[in-house]
């Protein structure tokens, strides 16, 4: 361990920093996940990527998924040094078209034995590993192409979710990327939530979700990722997590939780959704000010994770989307000023689900168990 290396949640939460990445190291079980994060970046993909793969090699771990920020001559240029220094790719990318020559990534990946690669048509779209109390299956990349239809998506969820012996009803976390999202995102979270009565969601476990203005190179009219969980037995629990902060999303006909937490034997996981400056009555909040909503939507943030007795340090990844990418600057500001440190966040630009919100945030946290 270096000197630059950071150690949060009692040893058990490892942070480092290094000039090509950050990381985050934890169990959930006997698995064990390392977040890394590249930010805005111009730097060289080749030579960050090899760094990663060192460093990857080095810990016997294997990629599980990535997030690619990036313009497509990015995303081509990934898919090549996949083939170079992984020789081949076997995990499943999810590509946020963004502009200009800046790019970024969060990989995770899975130091397990089990580790069980999906695949259609020849491309990989997920990825599935396991422990003695649940399976857990990610899928990402997901497109619609020819027309602004979800309910066409959601049965290529289901369908793939089917091949490993799961169900539309295990999904316990989505990201919605929708191009050109104001223009049909009533039609959306309409075909969200028929598809979901018909999945029977309502009636046991609403999934947390991000839901962003956003496409893939190829201009995707739906771009679409889950992570879904199959328990094996009984004291694995998973449920959602109301905001102390805000109204729950449906009360405004958007079908997805605040936050999921998975309480596992051996740990707890908290997924909470893409937040916004919205107020308890479901209205956007300092409508102008990029301040106040990025102070409002962390306060909101801050809540959930104090509801489920967790704190900043236990973030283990998130995303950052912006309206304006200058108001990175404006975040960092409201970071340092409240002595908020370390978060391992890949920042981006986006438009959020409402045209006057400017800033949306979701992350992931763990406490790890003293057993």
């Amino acid at each position: 361990m270096n000197a630059n290396d950071q150690i949060f949640a009692d040893d058990l939460i490892i942070k480092t920093k290094n000039k090509f990445f950050n990381t985050t190291e934890y169990y959930l079980s006997n698995n064990k996940i390392v977040n890394i994060i590249v930010n805005q970046t111009t730097e060289n993909l080749e030579q960050i990527l090899e760094q990663i793969k060192n460093y990857l090699l080095d810990k016997n771990y294997k990629i599980f998924s990535q997030f690619l920020f990036a313009n497509s001559f990015y995303e081509n240029e990934n898919k090549i040094l996949a083939e170079k220094y992984f020789n081949s790719l076997t995990w499943p990318v999810t590509v946020i078209k963004q502009d200009d020559n800046i790019w970024g990534t969060i990989i995770t990946a899975i130091k397990s034995n089990q580790l069980e690669t999906i695949y259609q048509n020849n491309n990989v779209i997920g990825n599935v590993f396991q422990d003695e109390y649940a399976d857990y299956c990610y899928l990402g990349g997901l497109a619609n192409y020819t027309k602004k239809d979800a309910k066409s998506l959601f049965q290529i969820v289901e369908s793939e979710l089917n091949r490993v012996e799961m169900h539309f009803n295990n999904i316990i976390r989505t990201w919605f990327y929708l191009n050109n999202l104001i223009s049909w995102y009533d039609e959306f979270n309409k075909e969200r939530s028929d598809y979901f009565v018909a999945a029977d969601i309502f009636n046991n476990m609403i999934p947390a979700s991000t839901g962003i203005s956003a496409s893939n190179n190829e201009n995707s009219n739906l771009l679409s990722s889950v992570f879904s969980v199959k328990t094996k037995k009984n004291n694995i629990k998973i449920f959602s997590v109301v905001s102390p902060l805000q109204c729950p999303a449906v009360d405004y006909k958007s079908s997805f939780s605040r936050a999921v937490e998975i309480d596992h034997p051996d740990y707890r996981q908290l997924i909470i959704s893409g937040t916004a400056s919205i107020d308890p009555e479901g209205n956007t909040a300092h409508v102008g000010d990029i301040y106040k909503q990025i102070s409002l939507t962390m306060d909101v943030v801050k809540a959930i994770l104090n509801s489920r007795n967790m704190v900043w340090e236990n973030v283990t990844k998130g995303i950052v989307y912006f309206k304006d990418i200058a108001d990175i600057k404006t975040f960092n500001d409201y970071c340092e000023y409240n002595n908020i440190t370390n978060l391992p966040l890949a920042m981006l630009k986006a438009d959020i689900c409402r045209e006057e919100l400017l800033f949306e945030i979701e992350m992931d946290a763990v406490e790890i168990k003293n057993n």
